[in-house]
């Protein structure tokens, strides 16, 4: 990882809004949601809901923030960050590795504030696509 950032496991999560052609080779694929951070968000809050979160880093501009398309010819857009994740050990005592740069997230992820306050207007992620079943 970048800057010698060591995981043990790294995963990407996009949602599939339909069926589709890919623009470039005409073969059959998933058509992903433009805002991919909405659903990076998605699964941090899911995984912080479990309390075997024990401290999220964010490593920020990860990648430069863009709008552009992805290789299926997808629009998408993200604001560049990466969240890494330390999971409790049940039973360790051993501090988290990231414990002395843990920042809370309100402050450091602009995004999660505005898709906070989203939610907190219409209750729900509704907003963003009507079918999306939790």
């Amino acid at each position: 990882m970048p800057g010698g950032l060591r995981v043990d496991w790294v995963g990407a999560g996009t949602y599939d809004r339909r069926v589709g052609l890919n623009l470039f080779t005409l073969q059959i694929t998933h058509k992903i949601g433009e805002d991919t951070d909405l659903e990076r968000d998605h699964i941090l809050q899911t995984m912080e809901e479990s309390d075997e979160v024990r401290s999220v880093h964010w490593v920020q501009d990860y990648f430069s923030g863009y709008h552009a398309r992805n290789g299926g010819g997808d629009m998408i857009s993200t604001d560049g960050n990466l969240p890494v994740v330390h999971l409790s050990s049940h039973g360790a005592d051993a501090p988290a590795p990231y414990d002395d740069v843990t920042h809370e997230r309100e402050q450091h992820d602009p995004a999660h504030r505005r898709r906070q306050q989203a939610q907190e207007g219409d209750g729900d992620r509704q907003h963003e696509d009507p079918g999306r079943q939790h």
